[in-house]
């Protein structure tokens, strides 16, 4: 998907995630009374808990994103990332 500004849809951002399955927690910022009233990550999952709660925050807005990189993510070799 091409990076651009603005709101992003709910159909656009359900494709990205079964297309792409992946944002790292760290890309994503939310407002902490939303996380709180979701009830957090979901901690029991054996995997997916990021995905699990994108979908839940789905129910309570719309995802903005920003057009320039704020982070750096890396994939380490012993990663549970690499092994999935």
């Amino acid at each position: 998907m091409a990076r651009r500004k603005g709101a992003v849809s709910n159909e656009e951002f359900l494709l990205v995630l079964y297309y792409n399955v992946f944002f790292p927690p760290s890309s994503v910022m939310v407002r902490r009374e939303v996380l709180n009233v979701l009830g957090g990550f979901r901690e029991g999952l054996d995997r997916g808990e990021d995905l699990e709660i994108w979908f839940r925050l789905l129910t309570r807005g719309r995802f903005v994103q920003v057009p320039e990189p704020l982070d750096v993510y890396c994939i380490a070799p012993a990663s549970l990332t690499r092994r999935a």
